[in-house]
């Protein structure tokens, strides 16, 4: 296999475990832990590990906010003010928490 065949796997991979983490989370938080964890046990080492899981907790966020806004409750969503940045936090903290399973192998 060549390097540029592992990379697209690599990605295909992370792309997949992504999505998996995504449909968890949409259950329960946890499911942040552990979707972090996949994409995490994917990078090559810990600190990418855990930006992996971080870039996930980012991706869950994202996710989140286009479904409130598709709801129509984007407005009210932004007024809580500070509880927009902690649910950022929360989903950024969780999913780098989880991207430290990478140093588990």
């Amino acid at each position: 296999m060549t390097q540029r065949e592992r990379r697209i796997l690599r990605w295909l991979l992370w792309i997949g475990a992504a999505v998996a983490g995504v449909g968890l989370a949409s259950v329960h938080w946890v499911g942040i832990v552990i979707g972090g964890a996949f994409v995490g046990l994917l990078a090559r080492t810990v600190p990418r590990g855990v930006l992996a899981g971080a870039t996930f907790g980012v991706i869950v966020w994202l996710v989140s906010v286009v479904t409130v806004a598709l709801d129509g409750a984007s407005g009210p969503f932004i007024a809580t003010g500070a509880f927009v940045v902690l649910s950022a936090a929360i989903a950024v903290g969780l999913g780098a928490f989880g991207g430290l399973a990478r140093g588990l192998r």
